[in-house]
């Protein structure tokens, strides 16, 4: 995924994943951040994609969120 991001070719400036749920057998839920590049959510300068799913699991279900961050020229 870095070398996709640093790549001359890619317009991507980065991906956030945030995973909510009970992860590992847990017996609470936590909230899990992935981060990898920049994804500016309050700047009009780059487009980004959104989605959001929910996945069933033997412990309970995770909410799974991804922003792609695309260079705007």
């Amino acid at each position: 995924m870095v070398i996709l991001i640093n790549s001359s070719i890619s317009k991507i400036k980065g991906v956030k994943i945030v995973i909510n749920g009970r992860l590992n057998g847990r017996p609470r839920s936590n909230k899990t951040l992935i981060r990898v590049g920049v994804v500016p959510l309050q700047s009009l300068n780059c487009k980004i994609d959104y989605s959001e799913t929910v996945a069933f699991t033997k412990n309970g279900t995770l909410g799974i969120k991804v922003s792609i961050a695309e260079n705007f020229n």
